[in-house]
């Protein structure tokens, strides 16, 4: 059987690519290979001025599955952005097909390229047509594991039986992306959230941004949002607002400090918005507060909590 590796350009790239005689003896003694089968895999890590080009069209169907970075892909004159943890199946279509990484950047991706006799009924079946977008999937690891055991087969020597096995791959490899575990999505859902909210506590001085919560993690800003709202009930932002507020509550009781002192503390540097919004939040002004505390440890001599804070908060 002959093939045509392509040799990486850049460090840790690995491509493989067969061309059509590779199948003629095999398709044609195993009926079932015919289906469906693997024509091209690549694993770009950290991808420049990456760029493919389908000018006709395809007849085979393209996996790209990003792992960092941001890509891009277009059918025919319809642009969709490919970010971290999001995949997309591109069908056969006559229409020109591109994919690559973004002009000013990079992205990490897994591609699979695969064809059969049956492939416009397998995309009749899932619905796909040239007007898809991306599909979040979160970190599917089982897919880049059924990936590199594809590769590993196709990179040993040719025999019926590795070849055989690698196409067996590629169903399962399908499936990861087409039905993935929901108890696998949910608990890397759980230790992204988990972790999110444990690095807030630690930058609880400093000013966060959606995208810098959601590329700690390699997701999409929308995907990570939805995800740690249906978790915590509260978007992340807000959620990082009623943690600062939660610690200037103790820093106004249990350490007397200014106003001022607090609002850098929790990393306001405007103190009057950081008032504006306490007051907007507890009911009551930081000076207020802090009077108010103080009132009540003399009278009673026990610390009180706080007014107004999340009820949920309270427990994190």
């Amino acid at each position: 059987m002959n093939t045509n590796q392509n040799a990486a350009q850049q460090p840790f790239e690995r491509a493989i690519q067969f061309t059509n005689d590779v199948y003629v003896d095999f398709v044609a003694e195993n009926s079932f290979v015919s289906q469906f089968f693997v024509t091209y895999l690549a694993n770009l890590p950290k991808a420049f001025n990456h760029h493919q080009i389908f000018q006709n069209g395809i007849s085979f169907n393209i996996l790209l599955y990003c792992t960092s970075g941001c890509g891009w892909f277009s059918i025919g004159d319809r642009v969709h952005c490919i970010n971290p943890n999001q995949y997309v199946l591109i069908p056969a279509t006559g229409l020109r097909v591109e994919y690559g990484a973004q002009d000013d950047g990079f992205w990490g991706v897994y591609i699979a390229h695969f064809d059969g006799q049956n492939i416009h009924s397998f995309n009749d079946s899932f619905g796909l047509d040239p007007f898809i977008s991306p599909t979040d999937v979160g970190g599917n690891q089982k897919g880049i594991d059924l990936w590199e055991e594809m590769y590993h087969l196709l990179n040993k020597p040719r025999t019926y039986s590795n070849y055989l096995q690698a196409n067996f791959c590629l169903y399962h490899f399908l499936g990861s992306f087409l039905f993935p575990a929901q108890e696998d999505q949910k608990d890397q859902s759980e230790h992204w959230i988990s972790e999110t909210v444990n690095y807030m506590k630690k930058m609880i001085h400093e000013k966060l941004s959606v995208e810098d919560l959601a590329e700690r993690h390699h997701l999409s800003v929308s995907y990570f949002s939805s995800l740690f709202r249906k978790a915590m009930g509260l978007a992340p932002l807000e959620y990082f607002i009623q943690l600062k507020l939660q610690s200037a509550c103790s820093l106004l009781k249990e350490r007397g400090l200014k106003v001022k002192e607090v609002a850098d503390a929790i990393g306001y540097d405007d103190p009057f918005h950081f008032s504006r919004l306490f007051k907007k939040h507890m009911r009551v002004s930081p000076l207020a507060y802090k009077s108010l505390h103080r009132s009540a440890q003399r009278n009673t001599g026990v610390p009180t909590i706080g007014l107004g804070i999340k009820h949920s908060l309270m427990a994190v």
